[in-house]
């Protein structure tokens, strides 16, 4: 695991104990998109990692992560350079319609 320096963040509130639950790990999804969210509105770039956690075990040893913690993700964050090609990449995005459904 090689950091690099162009990409100063890493958050390790992405851990919980082992018996985690499904609605914990909701509660951190929502948690990481308020927190990406905050972060876009103060000017950093955000990427979340789901596959960090296939690299728990070196991940642990780098950062001194307890064992007893499991690792569900990470999110790496710092100044974007825009004029990066990995930085060109755009995604689209479903029309709301298909999506969400309203109730009334």
């Amino acid at each position: 695991f090689d950091r690099d320096d162009r990409s100063p963040g890493w958050s390790n509130d992405f851990c919980h104990g082992r018996s985690i639950s499904c609605f914990v790990s909701a509660d951190l999804g929502m948690y990481a998109q308020s927190l990406m969210l905050s972060m876009t509105a103060h000017g950093l770039a955000s990427c979340p990692q789901t596959a960090l956690s296939f690299q728990a075990d070196q991940l642990r040893e780098e950062l001194s992560i307890d064992d007893s913690m499991k690792l569900l993700f990470g999110i790496s964050f710092g100044y974007e350079d825009p004029k990066h090609p990995a930085n060109q990449c755009r995604v689209g995005r479903a029309e709301q319609p298909s999506v969400v459904d309203f109730y009334q």
